[in-house]
């Protein structure tokens, strides 16, 4: 969502709520239903989200239903910023790009933050960690102390990280070439899984691309500091 959609929802809301104040009932309520609508088309909000904060009610609880639309609202447009969307865009496990687009140039910082985490990510899978046809202890109930039999754990299929690239940045488009070898997808969630941590506590990051072979502004061959160019050796 942009800032400028975000401003003009705000303004909506903030309208519908103004006028419900002292407008008639019949109209009161033809604007919190598209109150509603707003909230459920923009804010991505369940249906029973919505059905909870049914018109039903009488009609003075409706000034305290848009105060805490509003304030729903203003809390997701404020946390957005943090949140990051996942596309699979003919991604081969064996020969893909994984892209990652940030909402500025990365500093310093941020180019060694990111590269750490991918680093430990291909580090955790060249040892053989993402195999999810051995999770043994996932699998049980701690209730009953459970065993882990280290016989399974070494006659299961391997699983094995094979190759990475170094992590590359172009202004505020990152990415790294990967061959998963025999790991399974585990490894994909593991990798959001951190990611999105990562962003919602230290950096943003807008989306992150699975496959194709050039996203955004991506100048295939350059390598200049002087026009945005960063990488963080693997």
């Amino acid at each position: 969502m942009t800032i400028s959609s975000s401003s003009v929802l705000l303004d909506n809301l903030c309208f519908s709520y103004c006028t419900c104040m002292s407008c008639p009932i019949k109209l009161a309520k033809g604007l919190a239903h598209h109150l509603l609508d707003l909230i459920l088309t923009q804010c991505m909000l369940s249906t029973y989200d919505v059905l909870a904060m049914t018109l039903s009610m009488p009609s003075c609880a409706l000034p305290m239903i848009l105060s805490v639309a509003i304030v729903c609202c203003h809390v997701y447009l404020c946390s957005s910023k943090e949140r990051s969307d996942a596309l699979m865009a003919g991604f081969n496990p064996a020969d893909s790009f994984i892209w990652f687009e940030l909402y500025g140039s990365p500093s310093d910082r941020d180019v060694d933050l990111i590269g750490s985490v991918i680093q430990s990510w291909y580090v955790m899978g060249r040892l053989g960690a993402f195999n999810s046809s051995n999770l043994q202890l996932a699998n049980s109930s701690m209730e009953y102390n459970p065993l882990y039999d280290k016989e399974k754990g070494f006659n299961v299929m391997p699983s094995s990280f094979h190759d990475i690239s170094d992590v590359e940045f172009q202004d505020n488009w990152g990415r790294f070439w990967v061959d998963l070898g025999t790991c399974d997808y585990f490894a994909i969630d593991v990798l959001l899984n951190c990611l999105t941590v990562l962003s919602s506590q230290y950096l943003g990051i807008q989306q992150v691309v699975f496959g194709c072979r050039n996203m955004g502004d991506w100048e295939e061959g350059m390598t200049s500091p002087e026009y945005g160019y960063k990488y963080f050796n693997i």
